[in-house]
Protein backbone atom coordinates (compact mmCIF):
# COMPACT_ATOMS: atom_id res chain seq x y z
CA UNK A 1 0.00 0.00 0.00
CA UNK A 2 1.27 3.25 -0.91
CA UNK A 3 1.80 5.93 2.17
CA UNK A 4 -0.58 8.46 0.91
CA UNK A 5 -3.42 6.37 2.36
CA UNK A 6 -4.80 3.60 4.16
CA UNK A 7 -7.55 2.66 1.80
CA UNK A 8 -6.81 0.27 -1.20
CA UNK A 9 -5.12 0.30 -4.03
CA UNK A 10 -5.41 -0.64 -7.00
CA UNK A 11 -3.21 -0.73 -10.21
CA UNK A 12 -5.59 -0.67 -13.67
CA UNK A 13 -4.52 -2.48 -16.88
CA UNK A 14 -4.71 -0.48 -20.20
CA UNK A 15 -7.94 -2.82 -20.86
CA UNK A 16 -9.71 -0.91 -17.95
CA UNK A 17 -9.27 2.24 -19.64
CA UNK A 18 -10.17 1.28 -22.92
CA UNK A 19 -13.56 -0.31 -21.64
CA UNK A 20 -14.19 2.61 -19.59
CA UNK A 21 -13.64 5.33 -22.17
CA UNK A 22 -15.11 2.81 -25.16
CA UNK A 23 -18.44 2.02 -23.03
CA UNK A 24 -17.10 -1.59 -23.03
CA UNK A 25 -18.45 -4.09 -21.21
CA UNK A 26 -16.73 -3.28 -17.67
CA UNK A 27 -17.64 0.90 -18.13
CA UNK A 28 -20.65 0.26 -15.00
CA UNK A 29 -18.28 -1.19 -12.36
CA UNK A 30 -15.02 1.15 -13.85
CA UNK A 31 -17.61 4.44 -13.76
CA UNK A 32 -17.84 3.24 -9.83
CA UNK A 33 -14.29 2.52 -8.98
CA UNK A 34 -13.49 6.24 -10.16
CA UNK A 35 -16.80 7.40 -7.91
CA UNK A 36 -15.46 5.97 -5.32
CA UNK A 37 -11.71 6.96 -5.79
CA UNK A 38 -13.49 10.27 -5.83
CA UNK A 39 -15.16 9.70 -2.15
CA UNK A 40 -11.13 8.37 -1.31
CA UNK A 41 -12.35 4.80 -0.78
CA UNK A 42 -10.21 3.44 -2.98
CA UNK A 43 -6.51 4.52 -4.87
CA UNK A 44 -6.40 3.93 -8.67
CA UNK A 45 -3.39 4.09 -10.55
CA UNK A 46 -1.91 3.44 -14.10
CA UNK A 47 1.10 2.49 -15.26
CA UNK A 48 3.40 4.38 -17.25
CA UNK A 49 3.30 1.32 -19.66
CA UNK A 50 -0.12 2.64 -20.83
CA UNK A 51 1.73 4.46 -22.86
CA UNK A 52 3.28 1.77 -24.65
CA UNK A 53 0.12 -0.21 -25.37
CA UNK A 54 -0.87 3.32 -27.07
CA UNK A 55 1.66 3.43 -29.34
CA UNK A 56 -0.45 0.84 -31.93
CA UNK A 57 -3.61 2.20 -30.99
CA UNK A 58 -5.95 3.98 -33.61
CA UNK A 59 -6.04 8.05 -33.29
CA UNK A 60 -9.47 8.03 -32.46
CA UNK A 61 -9.34 5.42 -29.93
CA UNK A 62 -6.28 6.90 -28.64
CA UNK A 63 -7.86 10.20 -28.06
CA UNK A 64 -11.10 9.49 -26.83
CA UNK A 65 -8.27 6.77 -23.82
CA UNK A 66 -6.50 9.93 -23.33
CA UNK A 67 -9.23 12.22 -22.72
CA UNK A 68 -11.12 9.89 -20.44
CA UNK A 69 -8.16 10.09 -18.01
CA UNK A 70 -7.90 13.66 -18.79
CA UNK A 71 -10.95 14.33 -16.96
CA UNK A 72 -10.31 11.68 -13.94
CA UNK A 73 -7.03 12.86 -12.23
CA UNK A 74 -7.85 10.78 -9.65
CA UNK A 75 -6.34 8.26 -11.54
CA UNK A 76 -2.30 8.77 -10.57
CA UNK A 77 0.37 7.76 -12.67
CA UNK A 78 3.19 4.85 -11.48
CA UNK A 79 6.42 4.42 -13.16
CA UNK A 80 7.49 0.57 -14.83
CA UNK A 81 10.39 -0.84 -14.32
CA UNK A 82 13.58 0.54 -16.27
CA UNK A 83 14.40 -1.96 -19.25
CA UNK A 84 17.29 -1.64 -21.34
CA UNK A 85 16.67 -1.24 -24.90
CA UNK A 86 12.89 -0.38 -24.08
CA UNK A 87 12.77 2.60 -21.58
CA UNK A 88 13.87 6.54 -22.90
CA UNK A 89 16.94 7.54 -20.13
CA UNK A 90 16.00 10.14 -18.06
CA UNK A 91 11.71 9.32 -18.39
CA UNK A 92 9.75 9.41 -15.56
CA UNK A 93 7.66 6.73 -16.51
CA UNK A 94 10.55 4.41 -15.97
CA UNK A 95 11.90 3.54 -12.94
CA UNK A 96 14.99 0.98 -11.62
CA UNK A 97 14.10 -1.90 -9.58
CA UNK A 98 15.00 -2.20 -6.33
CA UNK A 99 17.66 -5.35 -6.13
CA UNK A 100 17.90 -8.57 -7.55
CA UNK A 101 14.79 -9.88 -5.65
CA UNK A 102 12.88 -7.06 -7.68
CA UNK A 103 14.24 -8.45 -10.51
CA UNK A 104 13.74 -11.96 -9.90
CA UNK A 105 10.45 -11.73 -9.53
CA UNK A 106 10.20 -9.73 -12.80
CA UNK A 107 12.10 -12.50 -14.47
CA UNK A 108 9.29 -14.77 -13.38
CA UNK A 109 6.59 -12.89 -15.05
CA UNK A 110 8.68 -12.63 -18.07
CA UNK A 111 8.47 -16.45 -17.87
CA UNK A 112 4.54 -16.88 -17.13
CA UNK A 113 3.66 -13.79 -19.71
CA UNK A 114 5.93 -13.97 -22.44
CA UNK A 115 5.67 -16.83 -24.88
CA UNK A 116 8.91 -19.00 -25.17
CA UNK A 117 10.17 -17.54 -28.37
CA UNK A 118 9.63 -13.50 -26.93
CA UNK A 119 11.83 -13.73 -23.48
CA UNK A 120 14.99 -11.84 -23.22
CA UNK A 121 17.91 -13.48 -24.89
CA UNK A 122 15.83 -15.78 -27.24
CA UNK A 123 16.00 -13.77 -30.42
CA UNK A 124 18.24 -11.15 -31.82
CA UNK A 125 16.74 -7.35 -31.77
CA UNK A 126 18.54 -6.39 -34.30
CA UNK A 127 18.54 -8.82 -36.99
CA UNK A 128 14.86 -9.98 -35.78
CA UNK A 129 12.89 -6.86 -35.55
CA UNK A 130 9.54 -8.62 -36.48
CA UNK A 131 10.04 -10.49 -33.08
CA UNK A 132 11.17 -7.18 -31.47
CA UNK A 133 7.67 -5.52 -32.43
CA UNK A 134 5.54 -8.17 -30.83
CA UNK A 135 8.10 -8.48 -27.77
CA UNK A 136 7.58 -4.91 -27.55
CA UNK A 137 3.30 -4.90 -27.39
CA UNK A 138 3.59 -8.69 -25.08
CA UNK A 139 6.07 -7.06 -22.97
CA UNK A 140 4.06 -4.32 -21.64
CA UNK A 141 1.87 -6.40 -19.55
CA UNK A 142 4.82 -8.06 -17.86
CA UNK A 143 5.77 -3.57 -17.44
CA UNK A 144 2.46 -3.34 -16.08
CA UNK A 145 2.29 -5.87 -13.44
CA UNK A 146 6.18 -4.96 -12.60
CA UNK A 147 5.09 -1.62 -12.16
CA UNK A 148 2.33 -2.61 -9.67
CA UNK A 149 4.62 -4.30 -7.95
CA UNK A 150 6.70 -1.64 -7.63
CA UNK A 151 4.21 0.46 -6.29
CA UNK A 152 3.02 -2.40 -3.46
CA UNK A 153 -0.34 -1.40 -4.30
CA UNK A 154 -3.06 -4.27 -3.72
CA UNK A 155 -4.93 -5.52 -6.33
CA UNK A 156 -4.29 -5.50 -10.05
CA UNK A 157 -7.41 -4.40 -12.31
CA UNK A 158 -7.70 -5.78 -15.65
CA UNK A 159 -10.29 -7.73 -18.39
CA UNK A 160 -7.15 -9.68 -20.04
CA UNK A 161 -8.30 -13.02 -19.88
CA UNK A 162 -5.75 -14.60 -21.81
CA UNK A 163 -2.82 -13.34 -20.96
CA UNK A 164 -3.56 -12.41 -17.30
CA UNK A 165 -6.56 -13.69 -15.38
CA UNK A 166 -6.47 -16.76 -16.87
CA UNK A 167 -2.84 -17.13 -15.41
CA UNK A 168 -3.59 -15.12 -11.83
CA UNK A 169 -2.79 -18.49 -9.91
CA UNK A 170 0.43 -18.85 -11.18
CA UNK A 171 1.64 -15.01 -11.27
CA UNK A 172 -0.16 -14.88 -7.77
CA UNK A 173 2.06 -18.00 -6.49
CA UNK A 174 5.34 -16.58 -8.41
CA UNK A 175 4.88 -13.04 -7.56
CA UNK A 176 2.50 -12.48 -4.80
CA UNK A 177 0.36 -9.99 -7.03
CA UNK A 178 -3.36 -10.51 -6.68
CA UNK A 179 -4.97 -9.90 -10.54
CA UNK A 180 -8.92 -9.27 -10.25
CA UNK A 181 -11.30 -8.17 -13.39
CA UNK A 182 -13.36 -5.10 -12.87
CA UNK A 183 -16.52 -6.69 -11.55
CA UNK A 184 -14.67 -7.96 -8.33
CA UNK A 185 -12.34 -5.06 -8.06
CA UNK A 186 -15.77 -2.88 -7.68
CA UNK A 187 -16.65 -5.58 -4.89
CA UNK A 188 -13.87 -5.07 -2.79
CA UNK A 189 -13.81 -1.17 -3.36
CA UNK A 190 -17.19 -1.55 -2.20
CA UNK A 191 -16.59 -3.66 1.18
CA UNK A 192 -13.24 -1.06 1.69
CA UNK A 193 -10.99 -4.09 2.60
CA UNK A 194 -8.66 -6.92 0.37
CA UNK A 195 -10.17 -9.92 0.34
CA UNK A 196 -9.01 -13.21 2.26
CA UNK A 197 -6.55 -15.26 0.30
Amino acid sequence: MTAESTSLQMTLDTSCVIHAAQEGRYAAELAELVFLAQAERVGLYLTGAFDVDMEKAKQHNKQVNFEWLQKRPVIRRIPQPFRFDFSPLGDPRHALMGGPDDSALVKRLEEIVLPTDLRPGKFNPAQEPHLQARFRRKVADVQHLGGHMMSGNDYFVTTDADDMIKKRDRIREATGIRIIDPTEAATIARLGRALSP
